[in-house]
């Protein structure tokens, strides 16, 4: 096989065909969730929040990555024949970073895929959809607060945060929230998300998914928010806030009769207003906390936490807002603390911080004590609640 782009879908040697299908097949039949694969190195996997390597993989040559590439395009099923050959050439040739899902072959997963360069070589990264869209209480969420949620989703307009870091289950609690409410409501949901991950199919609500991409439907996430008020909508779910843009597009979307999603990339309640608010320059700063103070219903801050079985176990911080004394916490400079102080007065409401859900695991045996600590936003607040179990 010639190293040219341009000769890749005529020459595949049947071995590096043999090669990638292997690696895909151990990548679906193992509890993995991520999977690394850089040019002249074994993939690696990712299990439990763990990177297994394995010396007996082979390590995956240019001729591999050019294969593997053009696979990837193949089975991202909206490409014709002649698109796949140039949209492979064009990334091995030109391309910096890409963001795609495609459908694992020969089998019913669906992966996440951020194709990239690392030092002038081809690299990948793979994230496994489940196969099955995931029931909204199946995803271990506690009794009180699954409930405090469930009643939040009934709302007509506003905003609803689902934040954590990557890997957190952000996507699997959207899809399950999703989920819930096509099965159970009659509403016109659209998702837009980059890219498109797990696949809604019509149920009481009609669905209709956007991705985010310059050949795909919608340019950007911003374009896609303010091309859906035009497409009667009940319910906007945003993949990311990234940017000023999408911000303002999903406040305006929540305040003017729409219930809205989004995720971010924060640790708490409190963090998830500030990330906000801090996308804008300091003089549209105060009109913007007035916004999002009326604006957002409730934050749902996540983590997986490892247990002692060698799973992970959800565990997540809940703020519930909509009321007169949230809102001011949300306009106040002092938002960080006031919001804090609002998670540990709400507790009846079915309000909690996460150092108290990870005291609670903690309590029921799922995960150590040790563990809980190196996962707490505040450890000298666990450190309390932990002394007094005592």
């Amino acid at each position: 096989m010639s190293d040219n782009p341009e000769e890749i879908e005529l020459k595949i040697d049947p071995k590096i065909t043999n090669d990638i299908e292997s690696m895909l097949d151990g990548f679906i039949s193992v509890e993995a969730s991520d999977l690394h694969v850089k040019e002249g190195e074994a993939p690696v996997s990712r299990s439990n929040g763990e990177l297994l390597f394995n010396n007996n993989v082979k390590k995956f040559s240019k001729k591999h990555m050019y294969a593997l590439v053009n696979t990837i395009f193949a089975c991202a099923g909206k490409y014709s024949i002649n698109a796949i050959a140039t949209r492979t050439r064009d990334f091995i040739e030109n391309g910096q970073e890409e963001d795609l899902a495609f459908l694992l072959p020969m089998s019913e997963y669906r992966a996440r895929v951020n194709l990239y360069k690392t030092m002038g070589k081809i690299g990948i990264a793979l994230r496994k959809i489940p196969d099955v869209i995931p029931e909204l209480d199946s995803l271990g969420i506690a009794t009180t607060q699954f409930d405090s949620i469930k009643k939040r989703l009934l709302k007509q307009e506003g905003l609803i945060l689902v934040t954590g870091q990557t890997g957190s289950g952000k996507s699997t609690t959207m899809a399950g929230i999703i989920n819930f409410i096509n099965k159970n409501h009659k509403k016109h949901i659209i998702t837009i998300e980059s890219p498109v991950e797990f696949v809604h199919e019509n149920a009481e609500s009609i669905i209709t998914h956007r991705e985010v991409g310059i050949d795909d439907d919608t340019s950007s996430f911003n374009s896609g928010v303010v091309a859906s008020l035009r497409q009667d909508p009940d319910i906007i779910f945003i993949g990311e806030i990234r940017d000023i843009e999408t911000a303002e597009a999903a406040l305006s979307a929540s305040n003017t009769g729409h219930l809205v999603f989004a995720t971010l990339h924060t640790n708490s309640a409190s963090e998830s207003v500030a990330r906000i608010i801090d996308l804008f320059p300091a003089e549209k700063k105060e009109a913007i906390r007035g916004s999002l103070s009326n604006a957002l219903q409730m934050v749902i801050s996540q983590k997986l936490i490892p247990t002692i079985t060698q799973k992970r176990v959800l565990a997540c911080e809940l703020f519930l807002a909509g009321t007169s004394g949230t809102r001011a916490a949300i306009a106040s400079p002092k938002s960080d603390s006031m919001i804090r102080d609002k998670i540990q007065s709400g507790s009846s409401d079915g309000m909690i911080n996460m150092q108290r859900y990870l005291f609670n695991l903690v309590t029921s045996s799922d995960i150590d004590r040790a563990v809980a600590l190196e996962y707490a936003n505040d450890q000298v607040e666990l450190e309390s609640l932990l002394k007094k179990k005592v």
